[in-house]
């Protein structure tokens, strides 16, 4: 069995960001020293309670302090960038981390972050099905690169000097790329197929009842069997959930299976956070090349 951990994260929402920071901080290398496997981080521009602009920039200073630990993205929001920004920044962070990554992308689901980027219900799936497009051309490509759609181009044709790498925009460490997961909420997603005819993994949102979970394995099977592949267990859907409140817990968590660090304790009050994960990841090619199977994600530490 792999565990995982998954931190929106929830904070309450009067809490300066920088005990936030350092909290998050201290549960994930406390994380890595108990022997998880995964870290995933979402990403919210617009909320107190989940202040992660930057889930790559936050993980990029893990990646030093940790050993065990694949980093997640759960999820980078498409909408809300430019796709070469994406493309850069996570080819970037593949090479920082030495291949643990995993590149974990969505539509967004937060409504002031749609009111912030001026995201519409009409063109949000769109917009992230043209970002992914762009992404893997970029990163499978060089230059020139001339890539036109709806909301975005990505272009350079004339400032391009071979000799000094200029023009080249960078590529992921992972060949051809690091495996890529997509979130999905609702029973009757239809990226579940996508995903399934893709060979990406899903992430089953944190609202996603039981029997939606359900739905998505199935959608997601039945697409890889269309695509004449077949879905195993431990390879394909990750569910994440996440209850994290002060001075209180869903229920009592199991006793760690090995002793926290005292410093780690000492250093913070740690929030206590439950996550309920099915892991499973495609066939994308990781550093290393270590197959990876199916992971029952265990209650956060602290």
């Amino acid at each position: 069995m792999r565990l995982g951990m998954f931190m929106m994260p929830v904070h309450p929402p009067g809490r300066s960001l920088t005990e936030t920071l350092a909290e998050d901080t201290t549960k994930s290398i406390l994380a890595d020293r108990l022997g998880y496997d995964e870290l995933w981080m979402g990403e919210h521009f617009s909320a107190t309670t989940e202040p992660f602009p930057s889930p790559l920039m936050f993980l990029a200073g893990l990646v030093p302090q940790t050993k065990n630990l694949t980093f997640g993205t759960a999820v980078i929001n498409l909408p809300n960038h430019h796709p070469a920004i994406v493309a850069g920044e996570a080819a970037q962070f593949d090479h920082m981390s030495g291949g643990r990554f995993l590149f974990g992308v969505g539509s967004g689901g937060l409504a002031s972050d749609f009111e912030l980027f001026k995201i519409g219900p009409a063109t949000r799936q769109r917009a992230f099905m043209e970002s992914i497009d762009m992404i893997l051309r970029i990163w499978a490509q060089d230059p020139p690169y001339d890539i036109q759609g709806e909301f975005w181009n990505v272009q350079i044709k004339k400032a391009i000097l071979p000799e000094l790498g200029v023009g080249f925009m960078p590529k992921p460490l992972q060949k051809p790329h690091p495996p890529i997961h997509i979130s999905i909420a609702s029973p009757d997603s239809a990226s579940a197929k996508l995903a399934g005819s893709k060979g990406w993994g899903v992430i089953s949102g944190p609202v996603a009842p039981r029997y939606a979970v359900a739905n998505h394995w199935q959608a997601y099977s039945e697409a890889r069997r269309e695509a004449g592949k077949r879905a195993r267990p431990g390879r394909s859907t990750r569910r994440k959930s996440a209850a994290a409140a002060r001075g209180g817990r869903e229920r009592p968590d199991p006793p760690l299976h090995q002793p926290v660090p005292a410093e780690l304790l000492d250093r913070h009050q740690l929030l206590p956070a439950r996550v309920v994960h099915h892991e499973v990841q495609p066939e994308a090619a990781r550093a290393g090349g270590r197959p990876r199977r199916l992971r029952r994600v265990a209650p956060a530490p602290g």
